[in-house]
């Protein structure tokens, strides 16, 4: 029985074919193995150094909203 998704590969059918397929599914995959395709190769993520002023982006935050705050109260004067 397909499941939709078209013909089976050689993998599915092997995997088919394994008697206990619908009641224990992982023990069939175990019984057929890994699939003769290469798997991907792993990706590294460069690592990022450390900050050199962590506080500094908070600062100018800070800043920008005290200059907020003071045009603000500049003009409903």
């Amino acid at each position: 029985m397909a499941s939709g998704g078209g013909p089976r590969d050689s993998n599915g059918t092997l995997f088919e074919k394994q008697p206990e397929h619908v009641t224990d599914p992982g023990a069939a995959l175990m019984v057929i193995g890994e699939p003769p395709v290469a798997s991907p190769a792993e990706t590294t993520i460069a690592t990022q150094g450390t900050q050199a002023a962590p506080g500094f982006g908070f600062a100018v935050t800070l800043f920008g909203l005290f200059a907020c705050a003071l045009l603000a109260r500049r003009h409903n004067k």
